[in-house]
């Protein structure tokens, strides 16, 4: 059993915790009612990350069997999902596209590589992310790149993000 200072020490640290969860209740001089909240909290945060790991694996499955190239970009214009085929139709190396990375970065990629035509790679950059940015959906039919035509389809999400398809039209040109 703790004592009157153990017991203050341990409500002051709790509460400075943030969202008060196993450690807190760990501090809770491991009273059978801290102990409950442990196993309650931490069972929920179980469930919690296995549902989120599961939507994360069922978007991954739907994404790899669409047969166009998917992007999706979140509203801070950072990389949220992708497929591989748009990570192979862009010709983006292995691992270079990661969760968090700047759509910026990613346009400058590809802009240095002659994706958007000839020019200046940053002034490229800004026109493409002003145009992809300007908050209206658009298709364009007919983007060449290298040997291949693509039909592209921008969409803003839900939540002010981006979503964008490539299709190859090589074969209907």
């Amino acid at each position: 059993i703790a004592s009157e200072m153990d017991v203050s020490e341990a409500f002051t640290h709790a509460s400075r915790i943030r969202e008060g969860i196993t450690l807190a209740a760990l501090l809770l001089i491991g009273l059978i009612a801290g102990l409950t909240i442990v196993v309650l909290r931490g069972s929920h945060l179980q469930r919690a990350r296995r549902r989120d790991r599961d939507r994360r694996q069922l978007l991954s499955d739907l994404l790899e069997n669409i047969a166009h190239g998917v992007v999706l970009f979140a509203p801070d214009r950072t990389l949220r999902a992708w497929n591989e085929r748009y990570r192979r139709m862009l010709g983006f190396p292995q691992g270079f596209l990661q969760e968090g990375r700047p759509n910026r970065d990613m346009a400058l990629y590809l802009a240095k590589r002659g994706f958007y035509g000839e020019g200046e790679p940053e002034t490229l950059v800004d026109q493409r992310l002003e145009f992809l940015w300007n908050g209206q959906n658009s298709r364009n039919d007919g983007i060449y790149y290298g040997e291949h035509a693509y039909d592209v389809i921008t969409r803003q999400s839900a939540d002010g993000g981006l979503i964008i398809t490539y299709t190859d039209i090589t074969e209907r040109k």
